[in-house]
C-alpha cells in the first residue's frame, strides 16, 4: 500500500496460475482487495499467444520470430464508489473486460 500511496503500479494476474490451454481460468479474489481499499483504478489486459512461447510447466522459452504475443488495455475501471464488498463485482467487471479484449484480439487475428 505504501509502494501505491508513492504512485507505483501493481501487476496481478487474478487466475494466480497459467492455463494449460489458454483460456481464461476462475479468479482468485485476493488481488482485487488493494484497489478496493486504496480506491485506485484497475485497468484490464488482455494477453494473447504467450501459450506459444512460454506453455504452462516448460522451462524455457520457446521464441520464434514467427510467434507472436498480444495485447489490449481496456479503460481503467473507476473503484472509488465502491468498498471492500465489492470484490466479486469488481473482478466479474475485470473478467467481462478481459474476455472482450481477448475477442477483439482473436477477430484482428483471425482466430475463432
Amino acid at each position: 500500500m505504501e509502494r501505491i500511496k508513492k504512485g507505483f503500479s501493481l501487476v496481478i494476474f487474478p487466475e494466480g496460475t497459467r492455463s494449460p490451454t489458454g483460456e481464461l481460468l476462475p479468479f482468485k479474489l485476493g488481488g482485487f482487495i488493494i484497489p478496493l481499499k486504496s480506491k485506485i483504478p484497475v485497468v484490464a489486459v488482455s494477453i494473447w499467444g504467450t501459450r506459444d512461447i512460454l506453455p504452462k510447466g516448460a522451462l524455457w522459452f520457446r521464441i520464434s520470430s514467427r510467434k507472436k504475443v498480444k495485447v489490449y488495455i481496456d479503460e481503467p475501471i473507476e473503484t472509488k464508489d465502491l468498498s471492500g464488498k465489492d470484490k466479486e463485482r469488481l473482478a466479474q467487471l475485470v473478467r467481462e473486460r478481459i474476455l472482450r479484449g481477448l475477442e477483439i484480439i482473436k477477430k484482428e487475428e483471425g482466430v475463432e
